[in-house]
């Protein structure tokens, strides 16, 4: 329990959606009183996107006993703030019963910088195409003026001869 306490991730013991332990930091992300958590389902927890992945991620560990498993999803705080934390899913026996040990960290800055990098690429490749759009109809405009300026030329020179031809 030392150990659990005094670590820098969340620490979870789960066994049929239930949780069994939960170390403090967790607790104190989550927001939620100690009975909340321990008497309700730990999936509710989970973002409503990810629910699926993560209980299915859960089973199977849980299934294919001792194979670790990674998991990256949002958590929901009492708070209504959402979490991401990428964790890590072991299968182990607890209380003589099959469960699966949750470890995990806070990646939430990782992903709000990966949004905004994704968002700032977008920027970005709008940004080149506008200005390939804008290279093209500068070609354009300068291919049209050459040949308007020949042909304004031919008829300026016919405007001439004629002026010419009535002297």
């Amino acid at each position: 329990r030392i150990l659990t306490e005094n670590t820098l991730a969340y620490v979870d013991v789960l066994s049929n959606g239930r949780c069994l332990f939960m170390n403090g930091r967790m607790l104190a992300a989550l927001k939620y009183d100690r009975q909340r958590i321990f008497e309700h389902d730990f999936y509710e927890l989970v973002h409503g996107d990810d629910r699926d992945n993560f209980r299915e991620a859960i089973a199977g560990v849980v299934q294919k006993g001792g194979s670790e498993k990674s998991i990256e999803s949002r958590i929901l705080a009492a708070d209504s703030e959402i979490f991401w934390v990428e964790l890590r899913a072991n299968r182990i026996v607890y209380n003589d019963s099959v469960s699966v040990l949750i470890h995990g960290i806070d990646v939430t800055a990782s992903r709000e910088e990966q949004l905004i990098r994704e968002k700032l690429e977008l920027q970005l490749e709008q940004a080149k195409r506008l200005e390939a759009i804008g290279t093209l109809a500068g070609g354009v405009a300068h291919d049209f003026n050459n040949m308007l300026g020949g042909i304004i030329g031919a008829a300026e020179m016919l405007a001439l001869n004629r002026s010419l031809d009535t002297k």
